[in-house]
């Protein structure tokens, strides 16, 4: 069934343009790019080859089966599947509100055919951490000791409310770093379990962590193949 995701991709920001050019070259209507920082490891990264952490966060919302297009280009032409080149996911959308607009979304150009499904051998979830802004280290030490691998920090501005700040002991209106970490779901529990205990809201770093589904994944596959064991 071809339903409407919410599709990113995070790659290297040395090459982002290539990326939003297969994206102009598949007619996707809408497309946002951002800015993010890779919260790997220096040893890591140093595996990796990789000199340069800061990253292309691209956001879009299309079907899954042109989606399911996108992650097969971006392995053949940009060898998304090597670990370090980055990744690309799709999270379900499970509502849209305005009939004009998801006829816009989903139309998104010429019809293509294909799309084959592309997934890694276990499931992943999409872990979203929102913590106060400069602690972002300890967040991800903290999924570390849950055996998570790196992930991607932007920085955004709250708009919280008093009541909010009543609930959760935490000001949601001040500067905020967000991380997201794609982990396989059977670590799902321990990684959120061990980012709430030890940066969660009883702590400085403040943070607020929820997770989402994630129904297809590129770049995750071959991961946990190539990393030393003590960094899967």
């Amino acid at each position: 069934m071809n339903e409407m995701v919410f599709f990113m991709t995070i790659v290297d920001h040395r090459i982002g343009e290539k990326y939003a050019e297969i994206f102009r070259k598949h007619k996707v209507r809408i497309v946002l790019n951002t800015l993010g920082r890779g919260t790997a490891s220096d040893e890591t990264l140093s595996y990796l080859g990789l000199g340069d952490s800061e990253k292309n966060v691209i956001l879009s919302l299309l079907p899954s089966q042109k989606a399911r297009i996108l992650m097969g280009d971006f392995i053949r032409k940009m060898n998304l599947d090597i670990p370090g080149n980055g990744i690309a996911f799709s999270v379900p959308v499970k509502s849209v509100c305005g009939r004009n607009f998801y006829n816009y979304a989903m139309s998104s150009g010429e019809d293509e055919k294909g799309g084959e499904k592309i997934i890694s051998k276990v499931k992943c979830e999409l872990i979203v951490v929102v913590a106060n802004r400069g602690y972002v280290d300890q967040v991800m030490t903290a999924a570390r000791s849950a055996k998570a691998g790196g992930g991607t920090s932007f920085h955004a501005s709250g708009t919280g409310t008093a009541e909010a700040e009543k609930f959760f002991g935490v000001t949601l209106a001040e500067e905020k770093d967000i991380v997201f970490i794609v982990a396989e779901s059977f670590k799902k529990a321990d990684i959120m379990k061990a980012i709430t205990t030890q940066a969660g809201i009883q702590t400085e770093a403040g943070a607020i962590v929820f997770s989402l589904p994630i129904c297809d994944v590129a770049g995750i596959r071959t991961l946990e193949e190539f990393l030393p064991e003590d960094e899967t």
